[in-house]
């Protein structure tokens, strides 16, 4: 592997696995630090249903019960492109794991999946582009409705 393709994928690990730890941090427990990591017309998908863009999602996140994420694997993959020498690069980030929502012990512990497109700008500062998130697994003694 080149040098130039090993400090790509070196640099897209670091990016992607602390924008991975400040987002779902964010997503738990500093909601009102979600706006920073989303542009205005990041294209989201959420179980399945388009959401408008940043503030559509801000606002159906808002009426959310609390979460808990533990994320058990992720993987990173740098995103060619022509225009990442003026608008930083791009790369995909699948992230899987558990989420607990709800403060019910021992109840709604799922699986979940998020796949996100990332930016990165000059200042090394990390957006979504687009993000796609789903609850994989609801088990059969869960009380949230969906």
């Amino acid at each position: 592997m080149s040098n130039d393709i090993q400090q790509i994928v070196t640099a897209s690990i670091s990016g992607a696995e602390s924008f991975q730890n400040q987002f779902f941090k964010a997503l738990d427990d500093f909601r009102q630090n979600l706006p920073k990591f989303l542009l205005p017309d990041s294209a989201i998908v959420w179980n399945g249903t388009p959401i408008g863009g940043k503030d559509a999602f801000l606002e159906m996140y808002s009426r959310m019960p609390t979460t808990a994420h533990t994320v058990t694997s992720f993987d990173v993959h740098p995103v060619p492109s022509p225009s990442s020498t003026t608008n930083g690069p791009q790369f995909i980030l699948n992230s899987s794991g558990k989420v607990k929502i709800g403060t019910e012990r021992g109840k709604n512990v799922m699986t979940f999946s998020a796949v996100f497109v990332l930016k990165q700008d000059a200042q090394k500062l990390v957006y979504v582009s687009s993000m796609s998130y789903r609850l994989v697994h609801k088990p059969d003694d869960a009380t949230l409705i969906m």
